[in-house]
């Protein structure tokens, strides 16, 4: 019998206990130090890690703030995104995003180089798991 891999499959996923929203950019998505929307968290969720990763380097001394509006450090303050390192963010804590929280990155510079990679892992605490939910498969 062969295994199939159905993690991808844009109709229905059966909810697991550990959700995972993620992004990528680079720095022409973000060319000024305003602050740049990355994602929706859904609402009754634990934000339990974030984790940052440059697979293309930023330029040297470049770092990026995350967190729920622009300029926000909820998710992290000054993460280094000059080099290709993964990096946990500096949460100290896990957060409740309450009624659903948008995330947003902001650069301490103008980026002139770079692909930046963020993740965030968060728990529905009000689905249960092997509930189904519709997402879209991008």
């Amino acid at each position: 019998m062969a295994i199939v891999n159905l993690t991808r499959n844009g109709k229905f996923a059966e909810k697991k206990n550990v959700s995972v929203a993620a992004a990528s950019f680079t720095s022409s998505d973000v060319s000024t130090t305003d602050g740049y929307e990355l994602f929706k968290l859904p609402a009754d969720c634990v934000i339990t890690s974030v984790i940052t990763y440059a697979s293309v380097a930023g330029q040297t001394g470049l770092t990026m703030d995350l967190g729920f509006s622009e300029g926000g450090v909820e998710l992290g303050a000054n993460v280094d995104v000059d080099d290709t390192a993964v990096k946990g963010g500096a949460l100290a804590t896990a957060l409740a995003t309450g009624t659903g929280q948008t995330v947003y990155v902001s650069p301490d510079a103008a980026p002139t180089a770079g692909t930046f990679h963020v993740m965030v892992e968060y728990i529905e605490y009000t689905r249960g798991n092997g509930e189904y939910a519709e997402y879209s498969a991008s």
